[in-house]
């Protein structure tokens, strides 16, 4: 049973996460209103039939097909966490998305998280819930984020 914050911040279209990344719903990636308000420059698709790049002529986009299911996450660690780490670099506002920002964008945000700080995915994913409480990666993308700390990738990124 959800709590009543993390039904509250389903509700919310975007949360910043650390400076320069923030993570959202579908919603977050299609309002103009929004995106300019957060002053968003790159937006990272986690969805399954990404949507059209809309504002293109102001917004670069990365997209990756991904399910919220079974889907393989770890085949695009390595590109999303370079789109974000180097957006964050250049001080690029970026937006990670999905349908609802709970599960397939939670994943790859706990993902960077884990390598750009060196933590562990339960660290990492306790920190993202205290920015946005409706976070719950799947148990397939929670135990594919998990096998990272047994292989020591998530410290050994040079980021």
């Amino acid at each position: 049973m959800q709590t009543e914050e993390a039904v509250k911040s389903l509700m919310t279209p975007i949360n910043r996460v650390i400076p320069h990344l923030y993570i959202g719903n579908l919603r977050a990636a299609e309002e103009v209103d929004i995106l300019t308000r957060y002053d968003i420059k790159k937006i990272l698709q986690c969805t399954y039939t990404p949507i059209k790049d809309r504002y293109s002529d102001w917004i670069e986009y990365m997209s990756i097909d991904l399910a919220d299911g079974d889907d393989d996450l770890l085949r695009y660690i390595p590109s999303t966490n370079l789109f974000i780490h180097n957006s964050i670099q250049s001080s690029s506002n970026i937006l990670v998305h999905c349908a609802a920002g709970v599960s397939r964008s939670a994943s790859v945000v706990i993902a960077y998280l884990m390598a750009s700080r060196g933590e562990s995915f339960n660290l990492s994913l306790n920190y993202l819930r205290s920015q946005r409480p409706c976070v719950d990666p799947n148990e397939y993308f929670s135990s594919q984020l998990q096998s990272l700390e047994s292989l020591s990738y998530y410290s050994s990124l040079d980021l």
